[in-house]
């Protein structure tokens, strides 16, 4: 089987006639006792020389010249995504800048609007309108010495007295 890999390796340098004397010997006593090996050359030989009777195109002394002069006029009038970015990318900047600027406002706003809702101002530390606006019944069993009932103590007061 390994002998059958080299074959198929080495199957257009035989058919060009470039194996050397050594490897053409062995190339050809393979061949006579491997059929399948035999089959191989047959085929790829007979398509090997059906593309050689294959008359060469002709083609005219101008033709690459034609096409370098395509691809030159090609080059100079198309615009390439690169050059659109560096046209605009000066200009979007600040579009850029102000959009995310007000994406962020926007952000704050949403993400803020719980805390600063009106019905906070108009509780000024009342029990019944914390725990309204906040669904707490916390706020109805706070003990007197406790940090939270200390808090609810001063704002019912008005603050600390110096």
């Amino acid at each position: 089987m390994k002998k059958c890999a080299e074959i198929e390796n080495r199957l257009i340098e035989f058919v060009e006639g470039e194996l050397s004397r050594k490897n053409l010997k062995e190339f050809e006593d393979h061949l006579a006792n491997c059929s399948d090996c035999c089959e191989l050359v047959a085929r790829f030989e007979s398509v090997y020389r059906a593309t050689e009777a294959e008359p060469a195109l002709e083609i005219s002394s101008d033709f690459y010249a034609k096409v370098q002069a395509k691809v030159d006029d090609y080059e100079e009038n198309h615009v390439s995504l690169s050059d659109i970015l560096m046209i605009f990318s000066g200009k979007l900047k600040p579009a850029f800048a102000v959009l995310s600027l007000t994406i962020a406002i926007a952000v704050g706003y949403i993400m803020g609007h719980g805390i600063t809702d009106s019905r906070i101002y108009e509780a000024n530390g009342s029990e019944d309108l914390l725990s309204d606006y906040y669904n707490l019944e916390m706020f109805e069993a706070v003990p007197d010495n406790s940090l939270p009932g200390l808090y609810l103590e001063l704002g019912e007061n008005g603050g600390l007295d110096e």
